[in-house]
């Protein structure tokens, strides 16, 4: 049976462009027990969710326990289906569940309209009989400039990390990886990156941990960098606004996390913008 929510449609905004996210609570899901192997799925309604979106972020508010897994799809209009499966026979903890639904993408402004040009003078009046001559009109002005569209790069990772040097792909959803070409990816346009934004959701990155993202480029950081203090409860968040660097097109970006201490498994969100 489905559980109705209450949801939270969020916007989260740039200069020129826009992201939107459903955000919906599932009920408590558990204990139970499954076998080895064995799943449990739980319908969560999110309304405004369609089944084309395919980006859905699930994250338990308490531990389920060792060899859990949990996963969520857009399973129907307006609704969530959280996944829950283990890899052995055991009870599985009771936990809520927090899902985000990214929507997609709004356009930038339209530039503002160039001001009027200035009224011709009046030709001075002829002789009786005759018409005076037609003034000169004035030049039309200039055309205001187009303003600047941007985009909002996002990606996501999650795991349980010990201290060491991980790289985390630009785009989509994967793993820390300890190898940086397996997360490299080619960015399609030449343009300006800045604007970094690093979100551990709730629970935190961890109590006494600590990591600094840095974004790169073609193997060589650069002056894009935040650095994240970890606590148990989150949200735990760092940015860096002051710094940018361009790109080719063509060339491969990841983001490189030096990690102290022992981070939790937490989902962190990354954002850029791109202009």
């Amino acid at each position: 049976m489905k559980t109705k929510l209450l949801l939270l449609l969020a916007l989260i905004a740039t200069p020129g462009a826009a992201q939107l996210v459903i955000n919906a609570v599932s009920p408590p899901i558990g204990p139970f027990t499954l076998a080895q192997g064995g799943c449990l799925t739980q319908p969560v309604t999110a309304t405004g969710a369609t089944v084309t979106m395919m980006s859905v972020t699930v994250s338990p508010r308490t531990f389920p326990g060792n060899g859990i897994t949990w996963q969520g799809y857009v399973s129907a209009a307006d609704t969530v289906t959280v996944k829950v499966c283990s890899s052995i026979s055991q009870q599985v903890q009771a936990s809520i569940y927090d899902i985000n639904v990214l929507t997609g993408m709004a356009t930038g402004g339209t530039g503002a309209t160039g001001p009027t040009g200035a009224q011709g003078i009046a030709g001075p009046t002829g002789a009786t009989g005759a018409t005076g001559a037609q003034g000169i009109p004035g030049p039309t002005g200039a055309t205001g400039a187009a303003a600047a569209g941007a985009a909002v790069v996002f990606a996501r990772s999650i795991g349980i990390q010990t201290a060491n040097t991980y790289f985390i792909p630009t785009m989509g959803t994967q793993n820390f990886n300890t190898t940086e070409a397996a997360v490299q990816i080619p960015f399609p346009e030449a343009a300006t990156i800045s604007n970094l934004f690093i979100t551990f959701t709730s629970p935190g990155f961890g109590a006494g941990a600590s990591g600094v993202f840095t974004a790169r480029k073609n193997g060589s950081s650069q002056t894009l960098t935040c650095t994240v203090t970890g606590s148990a409860l989150g949200p735990d968040t760092c940015s860096d606004i002051t710094h940018s660097f361009s790109v080719a097109q063509g060339d491969l970006l990841d983001y490189q996390l030096v990690l102290s201490g022992t981070s939790i498994a937490t989902p962190v969100l990354i954002a850029v913008t791109s202009k």
